[in-house]
C-alpha cells in the first residue's frame, strides 16, 4: 500500500514540478524537509526514494543534502529483509555527515517475530548498535523502543554505558514494552551530559546516589518523564538534603503499580528541588502511591502553571472509602491550568451545593444527581436591571419554561477556594457528572469573583465525549446515554436552572411492584411531556455564556506540554 502510494506520488510529481524546479535549490530543499517531517507514518527513506525518482535535479539534491538524512529511523519491522540494517545505518550516517542526527531505534522482540530466536536477527541488531557507537559524538536525540526481555541481547546496555561520548546529546528516550516484575535491569544515567535537556525513560534506577549524579551531571535538564517509577531500594536517611534540578520545567510521572500497591514507601522525587517547575503530570492507576510519598508539597513549586492528573481514583467505587487524600493537590496556589483525564473531579475539588446531589427515588430505580445553577450571567448582573424582570433574563436565553421549585440558591462559598489562580480547565471524562461538576465550579467561582479578576475561569476544554455529555443536557431530556435535563426555574429569586442526571438502575423493578414494561411506559409519557415543554434551553449555551468552550484535540495534546 505504501509503495504504490509513493510510486503514484512520484509519477504525479514528475508531471507537475516544472514551476517548482525554477525555485532556488535552497527553497526546494526546505520544501522537501517539511514534506518529510510532516508525514511521520511514512519512513523517511521511502520518501527520499520517491523524491529522487522525480528527475535528475531532485535526485542530486536528495543525495547531496546532508540535512535530509538527519532523522534516521531504524525500524526492524519495516526494513528487515529489504536492507542490511548495519550497512543501511552506516550509509545514512555517512550521508548526514557532519550534521547532528536524531536516532530512532526500534528493537523488536525476536521471540515473538520468530518461532525460535534468530541468530541472524540478533546479530543484525548488534551490528546496528556497533555502528551507532562509532558516531555517538553526532547523536543529538536518541530514542529506543524495545522489549525488556530482548534489550540485553541487542547490546542496548553497551550503548547506554557509552553515553559519555555523546557530547551533543540533548534528548534521551528509553521506552520498554512488556515490563517484568521485578524488572530484569535498570537504567542509570550518570554520564556528564552537560547539553542534555530531555530524558524520557522506563526503569530509571531507584537509587539515591545515581539520581543525584544524574542531576549534577545534567545541569541543563528541562524535561523529565519517568514512565515506571519504582520506590527507593534503600529508604532515605533522616534529613536527606534535596536533589537540585535548577533547570527542570516539565515533569511527568507514571508508577509501576505492582511494586507500590498503596505502599507508604518514598520515591526519589520526594526530595526533588525544582524551583522553576512549570508543568506537572501524574498518571495514576489502581495501587498508585499517595503523591505525598512521591513528590514534595506542591507549594515547593512556586511557578507551577499546569497540573495534569490522569486516571486518578481517589475513592473506592464499591466501599466508598478514601484511597488517596486529594487535599495534596489543592495546595498549588500558582496553578492556572488544570487538566483532568479520567479523574474524579468532584472528589478532587468538592463544590458547595444548595442541596444533596445524590438521591434514590422512591418511585423509580435510578440514581438521581441534581444541581442548581444561576440563570443570569455575572455580566448581566453588573448592568442596570432595575426595570428588568426575571422573565426578561430568561427570554435573553430563548427560554420560556417556568416550573415551581421550593429550593432557594446561594453560591457564597464557606471555605477558601482551591487553586485560586485557575484560568483554564481541560476535562476528558466518560461521566456526565463531571460535566455537571464543571458547571458548578464555573458558577461558584464567578459568584464571588468578578469576571475581570485574574482568579476567574476564562476557558474550558472538553474532550469529544465530554462535549457530547454537555450537549445532552437539554430541557427535552435527550441525553447521550441516560436521561439528563436542564430546566429553567424562573420563580426562584434570582432565576435558576435545575440540572438533573438519572443514572443506571442497580435494582430489580419487580421489588417495587412495578413491571419493566410499566416502567418503560411511564418513562415514555414523562419524556413526551418534557418534549412538549422544550424551550430550547441547553446547558451548553449556559456554559458558553460564561466562559470560552473549546473542544480538546487529543491528537495535538503535545502542544500543551511545550514549555
Amino acid at each position: 500500500m505504501v509503495n504504490s502510494s509513493l510510486n503514484s506520488f512520484s509519477s504525479r510529481m514528475s508531471e507537475s514540478t516544472a514551476a517548482i524546479n525554477h525555485l532556488p535549490d535552497e527553497i526546494l530543499l526546505r520544501i522537501l524537509q517539511l514534506a518529510i517531517r510532516s508525514t511521520f507514518r511514512i519512513h523517511p527513506a521511502r520518501q527520499l526514494s520517491a523524491f529522487s525518482s522525480v528527475n535528475r535535479h531532485w535526485r542530486l539534491i536528495c543525495s547531496n543534502s546532508s540535512e535530509l538524512w538527519t532523522d534516521i529511523r531504524i525500524i526492524y519491522n519495516e526494513l528487515s529483509g529489504k536492507v542490511f540494517l548495519g550497512d543501511w545505518t552506516r550509509r545514512c550516517l555517512e550521508r548526514s555527515h557532519p550534521r547532528p542526527v536524531n536516532i530512532y531505534l526500534d528493537i523488536p522482540d525476536i521471540e515473538k517475530l520468530f518461532a525460535h530466536p534468530c541468530v541472524r536477527a540478533i546479530r543484525s541488531e548488534r551490528n546496528v548498535i556497533s555502528v551507532l557507537m562509532k558516531h555517538l559524538d553526532r547523536i543529538r536525540s536518541l530514542t529506543t523502543t524495545n522489549d525488556e526481555s530482548t534489550a540485553k541481547s541487542s547490546g542496548l546496555p553497551a550503548l547506554i554505558n557509552s553515553l559519555p561520548k555523546a557530547t551533543h546529546l540533548k534528548h534521551l528516550d528509553f521506552r520498554s514494552l512488556n515490563l517484568t516484575n521485578p524488572p530484569s535491569f535498570f537504567i542509570s544515567i550518570v554520564s556528564p551530559l552537560e547539553r542534555l535537556s530531555s530524558v524520557d525513560c522506563h526503569l530509571l534506577l531507584p537509587n539515591e546516589d545515581s539520581f543525584r549524579q544524574m542531576a549534577r551531571m545534567c545541569p541543563t535538564l528541562e524535561r523529565l518523564t519517568l514512565r515506571s517509577l519504582e520506590p527507593l531500594e534503600i529508604p532515605l536517611p533522616s534529613g536527606a538534603p534535596p536533589i537540585p534540578m535548577p533547570s527542570l520545567r516539565f515533569l511527568s510521572v507514571k508508577f509501576n503499580p505492582p511494586t507500590w500497591w498503596y505502599s507508604p514507601r518514598k520515591s526519589i522525587l520526594s526530595i526533588l528541588s525544582a524551583p522553576k517547575l512549570h508543568y506537572l503530570r501524574i498518571v495514576g492507576s489502581p495501587g498508585s502511591p499517595h503523591p505525598r510519598n512521591v513528590l514534595p508539597p506542591l507549594t515547593f513549586f512556586p511557578f507551577l502553571h499546569t497540573l495534569r492528573l490522569d486516571d486518578f481514583g481517589f475513592v473506592d467505587p464499591i466501599s466508598r472509602t478514601t484511597l488517596i487524600d486529594p487535599t495534596y493537590f489543592r495546595e498549588a496556589s500558582s496553578v492556572e491550568h488544570l487538566h483532568l483525564v479520567n479523574t474524579s473531579a468532584e472528589a478532587l475539588f468538592p463544590v458547595p451545593r444548595s442541596r444533596n446531589s445524590v438521591k434514590r427515588s422512591k418511585n423509580s430505580f435510578d440514581t438521581v444527581q441534581e444541581i442548581t445553577l444561576p440563570l443570569s450571567t455575572p455580566g448581566r448582573d453588573e448592568r442596570d436591571t432595575t426595570n428588568t424582570s426575571t422573565n426578561d433574563l430568561i427570554r435573553d436565553l430563548s427560554t420560556t419554561t417556568v416550573i415551581p421549585s421550593p429550593f432557594s440558591f446561594n453560591f457564597l462559598p464557606t471555605d477558601s477556594i482551591p487553586l485560586p489562580s485557575l484560568k483554564t480547565l481541560t476535562l476528558d471524562s466518560t461521566c456526565p457528572q463531571d460535566v455537571m461538576w464543571l458547571c458548578e465550579l464555573v458558577a461558584n467561582r464567578q459568584s464571588h469573583v468578578p469576571p475581570s479578576s485574574s482568579s476567574s475561569i476564562k476557558r474550558v476544554y472538553l474532550s469529544r465525549l465530554s462535549m457530547k455529555h454537555l450537549r445532552g443536557f437539554t430541557n427535552s431530556g435527550t441525553g447521550l446515554v441516560f436521561v439528563s435535563t436542564a430546566v429553567v426555574n424562573s420563580e426562584a429569586s434570582p432565576a435558576t436552572v435545575v440540572v438533573r442526571y438519572e443514572g443506571r438502575s442497580f435494582e430489580d423493578p419487580g421489588f417495587l411492584g412495578k413491571s419493566k414494561g410499566e416502567e418503560k411506559k411511564g418513562k415514555g409519557k414523562e419524556d413526551k411531556e418534557k418534549r412538549k415543554k422544550d424551550d430550547g434551553f441547553t446547558l451548553e449555551r449556559w456554559l458558553r455564556d460564561r466562559v470560552d468552550v473549546c473542544e480538546w484535540n487529543m491528537e495535538n495534546e503535545e502542544d500543551e506540554e511545550d514549555i
